[in-house]
């Protein structure tokens, strides 16, 4: 349990047995009732940094006055994290991770225009291990709040 056991209903969205030598990646979020937010975690996770788009950021005050919050958030384009897996609860091979009623129960838009770790989600995509061509695969955790 994460904070003061807050977080306790643990959702796996995808699952990694424990006999599988491979390490496949998995994915899991610790909801918190009280709070209506979400700790989640995953691990054998690859980003893939052109398919996130952001602001050049170092610009001069000038070139960002009158800009929008928005315009600076990042912006992810679906594949943008790939999760190692040969299926799993979320769908199979290049499929989305995770569905949006879990997304609507677990991560849901509330009072913002733009959810950033909401996007990030919809962007995961489920690929097969072979396809997963990275060298530095990751664990990856964050913390929705609002």
């Amino acid at each position: 349990a994460y904070f003061g056991h807050g977080f306790s209903r643990r959702v796996d969205v995808l699952r990694s047995s424990p006999s599988d030598v491979n390490g496949r990646g998995w994915f899991r979020c610790h909801y918190s009732e009280t709070l209506r937010s979400s700790v989640c975690e995953g691990g054998r996770i690859r980003m893939d940094p052109t398919r996130i788009l952001m602001s050049d950021g170092g610009e001069g005050l000038e070139a960002v006055i009158g800009r929008g919050e928005e315009e600076e958030l990042p912006r992810y384009q679906l594949g943008a994290f790939q999760i190692d897996s040969e299926g799993g609860d979320g769908g199979g091979d290049g499929q989305k991770a995770m569905d949006e009623g879990f997304l609507e129960k677990y991560v849901p838009h509330g009072a913002v225009q733009y959810h950033t770790m909401r996007a990030l989600m919809e962007s995961m995509r489920v690929v097969g291990h072979e396809q997963l061509d990275c060298t530095q695969v990751r664990y990856l955790a964050f913390m929705y709040l609002f």
